[in-house]
Parts: structure tokens; C-alpha cells; sequence
């Protein structure tokens, strides 16, 4: 980390930005905390044998506290079957490569499901969970750590967050672009027994973790109660948010730009519109300012490697930026020093495709088309053969007034 008096933190330390943080005292922070560099952790179901350090073979001061091997749950030994074997040789050449640029080491976990098997999947597996247990797989001399979700992409300088000075907060997080504020878990059996969050709920796929207080609390102790007691709509972010409530620091959406957000932010109503009412609890300027001043890119839901189509509804989605992030997303994933074949595939079957997804994506839009003017001719009939039974009965009333007039005139 540099010393924060030489503009460490320039790129991002703005009012519109970085909404409330204090900063580390550069001169009480060891020798080790103050060397430069990146220790990338990657957790993974995939690697069946036991996971690895990979070193980089050009010399930095990051690499001998490595040496100590992972936390509870990692372990160091030789990987032994052949694809695990590329997977080494090609994670090697990527550090040696990013180190030219800057200092960092990559190291893999292995992650035994096993710790996860009374939870619910999420799409078949059970990665969605690593994070709750971070603070247990990182060993306990690392303080804190920046969790990205892997359909992210990092656009600019992010060391300044390193200098924020965590206190008691368990993390900093950015919101989420649904207001969840209203939300309630039921207990499974008592349904009476529900948990509530705050204005402050944030989405999973950026956590900077303050690992010393997740430690305290034991996290995943907590997590796993919930797990076991509660029916949870969005699995791990629900009950983090949870846990975290009234103890987490807010950070710019610029830090987590989600895709979707293209399209909803601009018709989002913004807090300083309406307090009471209000969609996302950022400012309208904050939320132009994280649009203006980009910094990490979440690709979420909708994904340009799996989802090309998305471009073509410029109704939903602000079509120049989603271009944008596609044609970045393009651009890094050429240049990336490993798998570029494998990239190169995924772009020409994108390209061979285009016409097929297109297709299928028009075919759903008419679907979706016919099934909603289905559902609006339902509501129709419905408040027709309401008013139709008003106006019957109405008329009934009349006919019965006129006969009694009609009587009462006899």
C-alpha cells in the first residue's frame, strides 16, 4: 500500500463516490501491509485434488508470506492429474504476465462441497457460499479482503479502497439496484418469527470484508442458523444482508455497475426525490456519477458471453452502454496472456450465432407479448363481468323502485 499522502486514493476519493469512509493511518501499518501488490485468491469446486500456490518465478515481496499454504480448508500439495496440470502451468504464465504490469500472486483453493451440503444449490452447486466463509479459508494474519464475483471486470485503479479504515464495520458494500428495504423472511415453521433489513441492502457480487469482525461474530455459524431456520429468496445475499445489517459502510454503485442497471437506474426514483418512496438509496447525482466514473463493471444479469441478444431491447436497456461494456468485455478478454483460444471460440460462436440468438430472442419477446396480452384481456373480462353485475344490479334496483312507486301511486 502507498502512503496515503502520495494521492493513493485519488481515483476515487469524492464526495459523489465514496459516501462516508475514514482512512488508515499509513505510519501504524506494518511492513508487510505496506508493500505493493495484489494476492489473488481464487476458490473453486472444480480442482479434485489438492489445491496449490502458484509462485511467481519473477522475485516480489509478496511471495514469502505465501509460503504458509491457505487457511483452514486449502491445502499445498502437488496437483496430480493432467488438467489441473494446465490449469498450474496456464495460471503461471497469467501471473508472470500481470506482474510485468504490477506485483501479484495468484493462489487456489480447493473447496470441499462437503461443508455446504445442508444448504440449498444455487444453479446445480454450491460456490454461491465460498464467501460466507471466507475469513475461515484466508488465513488469520490477512485483516481484510475485496470478494468480486467472476463475471466482473475491473476497469480502473481500485488500491485506493484498500486505505479505508474498516473499524467496527463488518464491510462496504454498494446497493443493490432493487430496494429491499420492505423485504421479510419467514421463519419455516413459525411464520410469525420473520427478519427485516434496513435501506442499506446491497448486493453480494462486491463485498470488501473487514475479516477481523467476521471472525468475531463467526459468520458462517450465523449464516447456517439462518439457513437452517428461515426460507431465503436470495440465498446467501439475503442472509449476509442480514447479519450485516446497521454495520455496513456504503460505497458509489461505481464500484459495482451492474448491467441491469443500464436500463433501471434512470427510472429509478432516487432518495433525495422522495425519501419515503424511493427505488435506490443513492442520490440522483451519485447515481450519475457512478454511470459517469465507472470503475468495475457486473456483468449480471445479463452477460455478453452467454446473453448477445440482450443489445437488441434498447427499450429496457441503454443501448449505447451496453455496448460499451460488451465491446470492453471483448477487448480485455483478447488481450487476457492465457486461454485466448478458448476466448477466441467463445467470440466466433457468439458471431456464428448471432442470427439463432436473435431469433430465439424475438420468438420469447412474442411470447411474452402474447402471454401479457393474455393476462390484460383476463383483467378485462374480469372487470367487465364486475361492472356488468354492478349494472344489472342497478338496473334491478330501479325496476323494483319503479314497481313500488308504480304500487304506491295505486
Amino acid at each position: 500500500m502507498k502512503n496515503p499522502t502520495q494521492n493513493n486514493a485519488d481515483s476515487i476519493d469524492s464526495s459523489d463516490l465514496i459516501l462516508t469512509y475514514h482512512t488508515l493511518d499509513y505510519d501504524t501499518l506494518s511492513d508487510y501491509e505496506k508493500q505493493e501488490g495484489y494476492i489473488f485468491h481464487i476458490f473453486t469446486e472444480e480442482i479434485k485434488q489438492d489445491s496449490k500456490n502458484i509462485e511467481s518465478k519473477i522475485p516480489t515481496p509478496l511471495s514469502p508470506p505465501l509460503s504458509k499454504g491457505g487457511g483452514n480448508h486449502s491445502q499445498t500439495n502437488n496437483i496430480e492429474s493432467n488438467k489441473d496440470k494446465n490449469l498450474e502451468s496456464n495460471l503461471q504464465t497469467l501471473q508472470n504476465e500481470l506482474s510485468k504490469i504490477y506485483p501479484c500472486v495468484i493462489k487456489v483453493h480447493y473447496i470441499n462441497d462437503s461443508l455446504f451440503e445442508n444448504c440449498p444449490t444455487l444453479n446445480g452447486n454450491y460456490s454461491t457460499y465460498y464467501r460466507l466463509k471466507i475469513a475461515e479459508f484466508l488465513d488469520s494474519n490477512i485483516k481484510y479482503a475485496l470478494y468480486l464475483d467472476c463475471d466482473m471486470l475491473v476497469l480502473k485503479d481500485i488500491r485506493g479502497l484498500f486505505s479505508i479504515n474498516m473499524e467496527s464495520k463488518f464491510a462496504y458494500v454498494v446497493h443493490d439496484y432493487f430496494f429491499h428495504s420492505q423485504k421479510i423472511i419467514h421463519h419455516k415453521i413459525d411464520k410469525e418469527k420473520i427478519l427485516t433489513y434496513d435501506k442499506h441492502y446491497f448486493n453480494a457480487g462486491f463485498i470488501f470484508f473487514n475479516l477481523e469482525s467476521c471472525r468475531k461474530i463467526n459468520l458462517w455459524k450465523k449464516c447456517e442458523n439462518i439457513f437452517k431456520n428461515y426460507e431465503i429468496e436470495f440465498h446467501d445475499q439475503d442472509t449476509i444482508n442480514y447479519i450485516f445489517k446497521g454495520n455496513v459502510g456504503i460505497l458509489s454503485p461505481c464500484f459495482d455497475y451492474m448491467s441491469y442497471a443500464f436500463g433501471c437506474y434512470p427510472i429509478r426514483i432516487a432518495k433525495d426525490e422522495n425519501i419515503e418512496n424511493c427505488d435506490m438509496y443513492y442520490t440522483r447525482r451519485q447515481l450519475e456519477c457512478g454511470l459517469e466514473n465507472v470503475v468495475i463493471y457486473h456483468y449480471t444479469p445479463y452477460k455478453p458471453w452467454r446473453h448477445p441478444q440482450y443489445p437488441l431491447e434498447p427499450s429496457r436497456y441503454n443501448y449505447a452502454r451496453v455496448l460499451e461494456a460488451i465491446h470492453l468485455w471483448e477487448k480485455f478478454a483478447k488481450i487476457t496472456p492465457v486461454y485466448s483460444d478458448e476466448i477466441q471460440n467463445v467470440l466466433d460462436s457468439i458471431k456464428e450465432n448471432e442470427f439463432d440468438n436473435y431469433t430465439i430472442f424475438i420468438a420469447k419477446k412474442l411470447e411474452n407479448i402474447e402471454s401479457n396480452f393474455k393476462k390484460d384481456l383476463q383483467i378485462l373480462a374480469k372487470k367487465t363481468r364486475k361492472r356488468m353485475k354492478i349494472l344489472m344490479f342497478g338496473e334491478i334496483a330501479i325496476f323494483v323502485i319503479i314497481v313500488l312507486s308504480f304500487t304506491l301511486i295505486l
